[in-house]
């Protein structure tokens, strides 16, 4: 089911970039984001190491897998922009949906649901 859930969301994400040259570059145009880089880079860094870090440690394996982290932060992002409060309080969920996500291995689907 984890693979499934992976392969899901590189499928969607690429989907959803209109240009593929820029693959590395998963996350939101600078306009949009709540977040300041470096708790964006210091959360996106979170993710990478409990989710997606991989086993073999190739270098082709980490740009996977923080490619996936950090899409998923640009999707924390989208989701943020949707709810209907205030840009601290978008914040503070998106941290706090990271924290879950690490802490409590709650899947994504389950918090942006």
């Amino acid at each position: 089911q984890f693979l499934y859930f992976i392969g899901d969301m590189i499928r969607r994400s690429l989907r959803a970039l209109s240009d593929t040259s820029g693959l590395a570059q998963a996350p939101a145009p600078r306009a949009s984001r709540l977040l300041d880089e470096a708790t964006e880079t210091s959360l996106t860094r979170l993710l990478y190491a409990e989710h997606y870090s991989p086993h073999d440690k190739s270098a082709e394996s980490s740009k996977k897998g923080m490619y996936a982290a950090k899409t998923e932060m640009r999707w924390l992002n989208e989701w943020a922009q949707e709810l209907e409060m205030s840009d601290e309080r978008r914040r503070s969920a998106i941290k706090r949906a990271v924290l879950e996500r690490v802490d409590l291995h709650k899947p994504l689907s389950y918090i942006i649901g």
